[in-house]
Formats: structure tokens, sequence, C-alpha cells
């Protein structure tokens, strides 16, 4: 199963592998608690609560894993994200989706829950498109250079420990080039 909202290190450890050729397009699978939670930035951990506990998520038997549908957690995550990350610059963009997904798989399976956050970041990132994928492997080492230099630059004061919503928000399409 693809994590919730996965760590920027992951992301940028699974795009290094994809460009260079030995790596399908699939995310790495995890289990565990990974699969249901996330540090975001101020040190906030968000949780998604599934049917059965997070003992659940240890002796996942390849049964279909629920999100519970107790509490008003949906409302909790969108808060702290928006408390957040709400004046970073492509907040105003990127959000409205985010809620969207919260809304549309926040009571069903885990599993498509977390695909539909993976989607939207894989487009986010450009990620989606082949062709884009083709000229990120195809870039001389200059040009390599030169985006390295600039992701070092905005990579600054971004946990890359920390999902990779923070870097969405914050660098918008351009979070790609600090990912490779």
């Amino acid at each position: 199963m693809i994590p919730f909202a996965a760590s920027a290190s992951r992301y940028s450890d699974w795009l290094r592998i994809l460009l260079s050729g030995n790596a399908e397009q699939s995310f790495p699978s995890i289990g565990g608690k990974e699969q249901a939670r996330v540090m975001i930035d101020g040190g906030i951990m968000l949780g998604v609560p599934v049917t059965g506990g997070g003992s659940r998520l240890k002796r996942n038997c390849g049964e279909e894993v629920m999100i519970s549908d107790h509490g008003r957690w949906p409302d909790v995550h969108l808060g702290a994200i928006k408390a957040i990350y709400g004046k970073t610059p492509y907040f105003p963009y990127l959000f409205p989706e985010l809620e969207r997904i919260y809304k549309e798989y926040g009571g069903g399976s885990l599993e498509k829950f977390n695909l539909a956050i993976h989607n939207l970041i894989l487009r986010w990132l450009g990620l989606a498109d082949e062709s884009f994928l083709t000229e990120l492997r195809q870039l001389s080492s200059e040009k390599k250079d030169i985006i390295l230099r600039l992701a070092m630059e905005n990579s600054r004061n971004i946990d890359m420990n920390h999902s990779i919503l923070g870097l969405l928000f914050r660098l918008g399409k351009e979070s790609v080039f600090t990912l490779i």
C-alpha cells in the first residue's frame, strides 16, 4: 500500500531510482503505521483512524483496511494543514484538490484514500506526464548542476522528513527539482 502523504525524502529516493531507469513508475509499498500517519511542519502528526485500530495495520492479512468513520478527523487534518501552510504560495491551488479527496475518499478504503493523494502529488510534480519524465531523464549534466543549485536554494527551510505536502505548498511544480 502507498503511504499516506509520504515524506519528501521518500519521494526523493523513489524519483532518483525512477529517473535512473531502474524502477517502474509504481511507488514502493510499505506496511505498518506509515500507511496512515505522517508528520507535517510544526511537529504535527496526522493520523487517519482505521477500523480495528493501529494494530490492524500491523497484522494486515491482505484484507482491505477501512477508514473509521468516527470523529472529525478530516476536519482536524484539513484545519491543521490550513493553519500550517495557509500562507504558502501554492496553498490556494493545491488545497481545494486535497480537500476534495478528503471528502470523497475519507470514509472508505485507506488504500484508495492514499492512492488518491499520491495521484494528486504525482500530477502536481508533473510525474503523471511521461514526456516530462523523459525530459528529466535526458537533462544534460550542465543543466543538472543548475537544477541542483536551485534545489539547494529552495529547500533551505524544508524538512525532507516531513510530508511532501509542505514542499508542494511552498514550491509547487518546482518541487520536483528539489526532489532530484
